[in-house]
């Protein structure tokens, strides 16, 4: 699955949604809910925002375009915490 910007967190909850889909790909995603750009879903931010998302994608390839952002690194650390840090990928600025 692959998707850019608001686009690619769609993609991401597609992929939860649908186990056949093996991994993702997002470039310059929105990394919040709080983003005016992002997706809106009725009461998300009681429950998760991006980052959580993308980290319940573990153990599935999820690779990150566009973006180091310091929310990402939560996505890293579940990714560890799964054993699969080798199925997450980023590079941006």
């Amino acid at each position: 699955m692959l998707g850019e910007g608001s686009a690619g967190v769609l993609a991401a909850y597609a992929a939860l949604l649908e186990s056949e889909i093996a991994g993702v790909v997002l470039d310059r995603p929105m990394l919040s809910h709080m983003n005016a750009e992002a997706p809106r879903f009725l009461n998300v931010l009681r429950v998760c925002d991006i980052p959580d998302v993308l980290g319940m994608l573990a153990p599935r390839a999820l690779t990150v375009y566009g973006s180091r952002h310091k929310a990402l690194e939560k996505v890293a650390d579940i990714y560890a915490a799964v054993g699969a840090s080798e199925n997450f990928t980023r590079s941006g600025n």
